[in-house]
């Protein structure tokens, strides 16, 4: 039996108590206590044998192919996530050891939909990485810098799921969706970064020291627009109701990839643009030379990978 048990109020908050009583066993059902008395507890199995067996009338009937079938449905707890349920059954199933004159098939799947709108979320998240990669090399024109900028990406995007698993998050619409909604904005931090990389290393010939200063000079810049956008998101995640359930997941994916993206484009970024640099900058304004750069003036006379 499932029955309403109340409700429970905390705050402003009202839960909704649910009494379960399911057995497992026969033996289980034979414990219940019918009656307390002096001489002692009157249970089940002291006026009745409780054994498993066959219903004597069938209530239903299950028809599959015009043959008469029977039917049995399996549903998940709250905790596990669909596609575990299902592999959990799988697992169970392929264990039962059955006559061979029996078959068991599968005839409903909700979990297949589930999966399924997992799967299009996934892929609308590596198109959307895919076409910012794109963008930037239209805007750049030069390999180079847009490879540097599109490993903050993937980076960030592993990083995220780091966090995720450490929180206790798991991998669903709403999580992925924010995941896929947070792809475009990865980027932001790294562009920036590495344009004041360029422009500082017109005027500072080494190239460690260019891209130390150039991060410092707009590290205060990108941490303040990013804690801007973080600021939006991470209050929706205190919503209470199940309007908070739903956007929880979201909230909080936006905004660990956004601090990944951060920590990424502070660290990394400028790792990879100090050790991948091939020429000592000159300064601009060479006769009959072409003033052009990556993402900010030519560093040099385009002898380097970079401006070439």
């Amino acid at each position: 039996m499932n029955l309403a048990g109340g409700s429970l109020t905390e705050g402003k908050s009202e839960y909704l108590v649910r009494v379960a009583n399911q057995f497992l066993t026969p033996a289980e059902i034979g414990d219940v206590i019918l009656s307390a008395r002096p001489q002692g507890l009157v249970r089940v199995s002291d006026v009745a044998r409780v054994a498993r067996g066959a219903r004597g009338a069938r209530r239903g009937r299950a028809r599959r192919r015009a043959r008469s079938r029977s039917r049995s449905r399996s549903t998940r707890r709250a905790t596990p996530t669909p596609s575990r349920s299902r592999a959990r059954v799988k697992r169970r199933v392929a264990k039962l050891s059955l006559p061979a004159e029996m078959k068991l098939l599968t005839v409903a799947d909700q979990s297949r939909f589930i999966e399924r709108s997992i799967g299009d979320v996934t892929n609308a998240a590596l198109m959307g990485g895919l076409l910012s990669i794109l963008v930037i090399f239209a805007f750049l024109r030069e390999w180079r810098s847009t490879l540097i900028i599109s490993l903050s990406i993937p980076i960030s995007v592993f990083a995220t799921f780091v966090i995720m698993y450490r929180m206790g998050l798991s991998l669903n619409l709403m999580s992925l969706g924010g995941l896929a909604l947070g792809v475009g904005m990865l980027v932001d931090d790294s562009i920036v970064v590495l344009e004041s990389i360029f422009r500082t290393r017109a005027h500072e010939p080494d190239p460690r020291r260019a891209a130390a200063r150039g991060t410092a000079m707009v590290a205060m810049a990108v941490t303040a627009s990013t804690l801007t956008t973080i600021v939006v998101f991470l209050p929706l995640v205190f919503v209470e109701g199940v309007a908070g359930q739903l956007i929880r997941d979201q909230a909080l994916t936006i905004t660990f990839s956004l601090l990944a993206s951060l920590g990424v484009a502070l660290v990394l970024v400028p790792t990879i643009a100090a050790f991948g640099s091939r020429c000592a900058p000159r300064p601009r304004g060479g006769a009959g030379r072409r003033e052009r750069g990556p993402v900010g003036p030519r560093c040099c006379a385009g002898e380097c990978g970079w401006c070439s």
